[in-house]
């Protein structure tokens, strides 16, 4: 209030404008804290290199797919959802839910479903997620190697796009 009241052009104290609050019966706020997501990165892995480049259109089906996590608040507490979509349809391929928090198990479901929905054949696949220790576990890398599926990935907490989709959103 202090600020706005000197961007005004009024000379005001502190101890003024608290006074003033007061007998108004207001208060001042304080900013909110910010919360964690859900991305926590492993930083002992190798980097894997982001092949988009903030690049969501695709020209065809299979040639790029995102995934993320989703945090679903429910009467009886928060669900984990992993999604995989692919950006040519902007259609969910797959998807795995858990009650606990996301591992790479989950990841790995959601990507073998996807694969599974494409009849197993998506070698050559480009899968862009964020950095998140789920994506970059050895046990996901190998669920992607075996696959053929190629691991692409964006900054910590920034892997997707805010395009149409209204089952994956941007992180």
């Amino acid at each position: 209030m202090r600020a706005q009241l000197r961007r005004d052009g009024l000379a005001v104290s502190n101890k003024t404008v608290e006074a003033s609050m007061a007998r108004q019966g207001l208060q001042g706020r304080s900013p909110r804290r910010r919360r964690r997501g859900l991305t926590r990165p492993d930083k002992a892995t190798a980097p894997v290199p982001d092949l988009l480049g903030r690049d969501f259109t695709a020209e065809r089906a299979d040639q790029k797919w995102v995934g993320d996590f989703k945090q679903v608040h429910t009467e009886q507490g928060p669900v984990y959802l992993a999604t995989v979509e692919d950006l040519h349809a902007r259609r969910m391929l797959g998807f795995a839910q858990s009650d606990a928090y996301p591992t790479a198990q989950l990841a790995t479901a959601a990507i073998n479903m996807a694969a599974g929905t494409r009849g197993s054949d998506v070698a050559g696949v480009i899968f862009h997620t964020d950095k998140g220790s789920q994506y970059t576990s050895e046990a996901f890398a190998e669920a992607c190697g075996r696959l053929g599926v190629t691991q692409s990935m964006g900054r910590v907490g920034s892997c997707l796009f805010t395009g149409q989709s209204d089952l994956v959103l941007a992180c």
